[in-house]
């Protein structure tokens, strides 16, 4: 690596960040979450150009406002923070799969107005998966959109009861959401009514490559 690039002039990417409101912070939370400068701070010493980042429901502020209301406050957020830091940031818009028409209409406002390049979405929310019936109109947009989707397991997964030791939601839960819902949303023809997709997965997409 060269002054932080490689060697063919090439940026050097982490895929896989987070980054929240700091108004979102509790006490329970990471610092690191809510902390911009020190992620810069972080890119210098490790020789990282570019950091993508995304709201994966695993923190949220809190209180009981509404999906919507957060993931419009989120996206507002991740555009700001791109646009402030000369490059070095990359916010995706945040959403739910299975949302309401209103979901769908923040989600084509984040990419088309707010400018985002991406949307980051759990492999399941309250225990539905990718190839709901409900999720269609979701890949729909995405494809009219042609932005990545990169999928992220959930805090809370099914099983999630049995969980409560070893840090097992951390080792088999959420790696195994993933894989469950991918391998879900390719059996049931996902990738056949959707050809133009390009999904990221998080953690090496769970089990799938296995």
């Amino acid at each position: 690596m060269v002054d932080g690039h490689r060697p063919d002039g090439g940026l050097v990417i982490d895929c896989h960040a987070h980054l929240m409101p700091p108004r979102w912070q509790t006490a329970s939370s990471p610092p690191s979450l809510y902390d911009a400068d020190g992620m810069l701070t972080k890119q210098e010493k490790g020789g990282v150009d570019v950091s993508v980042f995304g709201n994966n429901w695993i923190r949220r502020p809190e209180g009981n406002r509404s999906p919507l209301d957060l993931i419009k406050e989120f996206n507002e957020f991740a555009a700001d923070l791109t646009s402030r830091h000369d490059g070095h940031f990359l916010g995706l818009a945040s959403t739910v799969a299975y949302g309401s028409d209103d979901m769908l209409a923040e989600t084509e406002h984040a990419i088309t107005e707010l400018g985002l390049k991406g949307i980051m979405i759990n492999s399941s929310f309250d225990g539905e998966y990718l190839d709901s019936d409900a999720a269609e109109p979701f890949w729909t947009l995405v494809e009219r959109l042609d932005v990545p989707v990169f999928i992220h397991p959930p805090g809370t997964t099914i099983g999630d009861e049995f969980m409560h030791m070893f840090r097992l939601p951390e080792m088999v839960g959420r790696p195994f959401d993933t894989t469950m819902s991918l391998v879900r949303f390719i059996l049931t023809g996902g990738m056949v009514r959707h050809p133009s997709l390009k999904l990221v997965c998080a953690h090496v997409g769970g089990t799938l490559p296995v």
